[in-house]
């Protein structure tokens, strides 16, 4: 999925409409663009870093299924 940014403030949004409607309410301030952002929220990263399963493979396909959701094994 595609990020939607305001360009002005940069904050994410989860659809065009949404970030329309942001920039005509004129509630954002411009801001530098993030030079480092995270890939992860820390939710996902908890689970990224607990130990998935016994097998190397099902590590892997726990890992795929976090990156591409509705990926099956």
């Amino acid at each position: 999925m595609m990020s939607v940014r305001c360009q002005a403030c940069w904050r994410s949004f989860a659809a065009k409409l949404k970030r329309q409607e942001y920039v005509q309410s004129g509630k954002c301030s411009k801001k530098l663009k993030p030079g480092n952002e995270r890939f992860m929220d820390p939710l996902h990263e908890s689970e990224v870093e607990e130990p998935c399963g016994a097998r190397t493979e099902d590590t892997w396909w726990k890992l795929f299924q976090l990156l591409i959701p509705g990926m099956e094994p």
